[in-house]
């Protein structure tokens, strides 16, 4: 049984990046995490990327729980993940759920 090298960034569990004779690169980080160490950035916890249909239902529960002061960027962040939402399906070649 083989088992997978993670990288050393704390906490992150994406597997270490490999060189040619299968020995972990770039002092074990994954992908992700050497390219930040490549572009001399400090190295942060990745995003996570979701589907855009995902972030539309988080947006629409953050807003319809947000106080009133928190209302105007709830609504903001709502209209953006929408907008991405239905780009992304029109991308697709899927009219978007709403339209079916």
């Amino acid at each position: 049984m083989t088992s997978t090298i993670v990288c050393v960034f704390p906490d992150c569990t994406n597997p270490a990046a490999m060189d040619a004779s299968g020995h972990p690169d770039e002092g074990g980080l994954c992908s992700g995490h050497a390219k930040q160490k490549r572009r001399k950035r400090d190295l942060r916890p990745l995003r996570r990327r979701r589907h855009p249909k995902a972030t539309l239902a988080e947006a629409a529960l953050q807003y319809a729980d947000a106080s009133p002061e928190q209302a105007d960027r709830a609504w903001h962040r709502l209209r953006m993940a929408a907008r991405r939402y239905v780009l992304t399906e029109k991308r697709k070649g899927r009219p978007p759920a709403h339209a079916k």
